[in-house]
């Protein structure tokens, strides 16, 4: 006589939090500023607003776009605004820095918008696993915002969590 396989992991009421599901769904984009800098280094003010004006900036469309300058140029601040002037117009977002970077903006500003508010009093897993880049801050805001209103708080997969 086989006894009954009990699913443990189904009977404990996980809530689980899944930052995954947040990711956007608008492609993020780069735009490395040093293509409109002589060698790479020197911004001349001319030439650089010449190639912004000239510059397709609708191959943005509906994108985030990244802004970075990917050599050791010392820029005005003026140059990253008038990008942002002429991207602006197509792109869903305009940030500067990596990707990653406005990855941690858009979830940190994301999770403080959020309602939690079915989270409260519960038992609650933050998915560890992912298919997508989602950065390690993402998960930092998540367990802070999550630490005040759950009974209990994990991370991982509801069958090897981590108790927090």
């Amino acid at each position: 006589m086989m006894d009954e396989i009990i699913n443990k992991v189904d009977q404990k009421n996980l809530l689980v939090f899944d930052l995954s599901e947040y990711f956007p769904k608008s492609k993020i984009a780069s735009f490395d500023i040093s293509q409109f800098l002589v060698e790479g280094l020197l911004l001349r003010e001319k030439d650089f607003r010449g190639h912004c004006k000239a510059f397709d900036w609708s191959i943005f469309q509906d994108h985030h776009l990244c802004i970075c300058c990917s050599t050791d140029a010392i820029l005005p601040a003026w140059a990253n605004l008038l990008i942002t002037k002429y991207a602006g117009v197509y792109a869903k977002s305009v940030t500067i820095g990596s990707k990653q970077s406005f990855l941690s903006l858009y979830y940190q500003k994301l999770l403080n918008e959020l309602d939690l508010e079915m989270y409260n009093g519960e038992r609650v897993i933050i998915k560890g696993c992912s298919n997508v880049p989602v950065p390690e801050q993402a998960y930092v805001e998540a367990t802070r915002l999550l630490s005040g209103i759950v009974k209990r708080l994990s991370y991982g997969e509801a069958c090897s969590q981590v108790p927090l």
